[in-house]
């Protein structure tokens, strides 16, 4: 079996290619989210710098989650009800729609994970949570209008 590649048409073996790691760094503009920095401070003080489903505390490992997105709704972008302290994986599931908070305020898990062929710690990390009560105090309990709305426009069910 032949081992090469076509570049621009060409078959070139393996062997006579240079392949280069260094990799390059650009300068480039881009927006940023003013007002982000406070946003995070005052969710982590609503939790206790806690994540809200696991009570992980390591501030590096958790992220001020927008419950309804930034993109979504301007005017709740700032407003710390629309936050949820989530460490890093279960940030990802809810920002991604695998992960939501139902209207009885209950953990939802996908049914796109609950089909995925258990791999490692899926099972315990994700699927497990599906049905377990948010346990947050009811002074810092989130905006049940933005869960609702993730609820219905976010999760994937």
């Amino acid at each position: 079996m032949r081992r090469g590649w076509s570049i621009l048409g060409e078959e070139v073996e393996a062997s006579d290619v240079e392949i280069d790691y260094t990799g390059q760094e650009a300068m480039s503009l881009q927006k940023r989210r003013v007002g982000q920095l406070l946003f995070r401070k005052a969710v982590m003080i609503r939790y206790d710098t806690r994540c809200v489903i696991t009570g992980l505390r390591h501030e590096d490992l958790l992220i001020a989650s927008h419950i309804v997105p930034w993109q979504a709704r301007p005017e709740s972008r700032l407003d710390p009800a629309n936050g949820l302290c989530l460490n890093a994986l279960h940030d990802r599931a809810f920002d991604k729609g695998l992960l939501a908070i139902d209207g009885n305020d209950r953990i939802q898990v996908s049914q796109e994970l609950h089909g995925v062929e258990a791999n490692g710690q899926l099972t315990a990390q994700l699927i497990a949570l599906h049905g377990h009560p948010l346990t947050i105090p009811q002074t810092a309990f989130p905006n049940r209008d933005y869960l609702a709305w993730h609820y219905q426009e976010c999760f994937r069910r």
